[in-house]
């Protein structure tokens, strides 16, 4: 991550997800979160295929930076011979670096190639409200490293989004989802509502299809912690309506 940092990459727009970003919103609210989870070795990094200001046309060489470090990473093959890499990994460990884009249009499930990173990534749905509005926080290191990761409020939902999206054969990584969410949601319901409300205020905007899978993951958390959800709707009122037609 101190190397995708030094050369750039989140200077540029790109911005760390997964764990490693939960990890660091902890910092950011002052939290230690309770998770078993936070040692992963997947680093998950996204951005869009083009930039939201107008900078100079500044480029970073991603392949060649992990190639810089010598330890070993290579390209892993896509299934489909034809379409470029968007992961690198070492050999015999667990290290891996994967790039990722939100989907738009038609080529939902072709690899988008990110110019300004020299890099393809892979189309993930639903990611583009997670990469509005990031912010800056610190990879804590001997030295720190400086990354830009999402909203925490955006991410607590987005991983809502993500666990009620996620197939019968996927309910451990739902479970992942969810208590995230719900260790984000208890800080924020706290220390930052408005937070809550202006990212719930921005999904529903986007329709039914995103809606569906937040509120199906919103009442499983219902029927296990009425308490926790009671909570929620009282810091974010329009949820009320939403759920209220969900539990119908």
């Amino acid at each position: 991550m101190k190397a995708l940092a030094d050369s750039g990459v989140f200077h540029l727009g790109g911005v760390l997800i997964g764990t490693h970003a939960f990890a660091v919103l902890g910092n950011l609210l002052g939290v230690r979160w309770d998770s078993p989870h936070l040692k992963t070795q997947d680093i998950d990094s996204a951005g869009t295929d083009r930039m939201g200001i107008v900078v100079p046309d500044l480029q970073v060489d991603v392949p060649e930076v992990l190639q810089s470090l010598q330890m070993g990473f290579l390209p892993i093959p896509a299934l489909n011979a034809k379409q470029p890499s968007t992961a690198f990994k070492v050999r015999g460990q667990a290290i891996r670096v994967d790039f990722l884009t939100p989907a738009h249009g038609a080529r939902r499930d072709h690899p988008v190639f990110i110019n300004r990173f020299r890099v393809a990534a892979q189309p993930l749905k639903f990611l583009d409200y997670l990469l509005e509005s990031a912010v800056q926080g610190a990879v804590i290191t001997s030295g720190g490293v400086l990354v830009n990761v999402p909203n925490s409020a955006r991410y607590a939902f987005h991983k809502l989004l993500v666990s009620g999206s996620r197939e019968l054969s996927s309910q451990t990584k739902a479970e992942k989802d969810l208590h995230q969410a719900v260790q984000l949601i208890e800080v924020l319901v706290e220390d930052r509502p408005g937070d809550l409300a202006l990212a719930w205020q921005d999904l529903r905007k986007r329709g039914h299809g995103w809606m569906r899978p937040v509120t199906a993951a919103l009442v499983t958390l219902g029927k296990r912690h009425r308490h926790f959800l009671d909570k929620v709707v009282a810091t974010v009122p329009a949820l009320k309506a939403d759920l209220s037609r969900a539990f119908a």
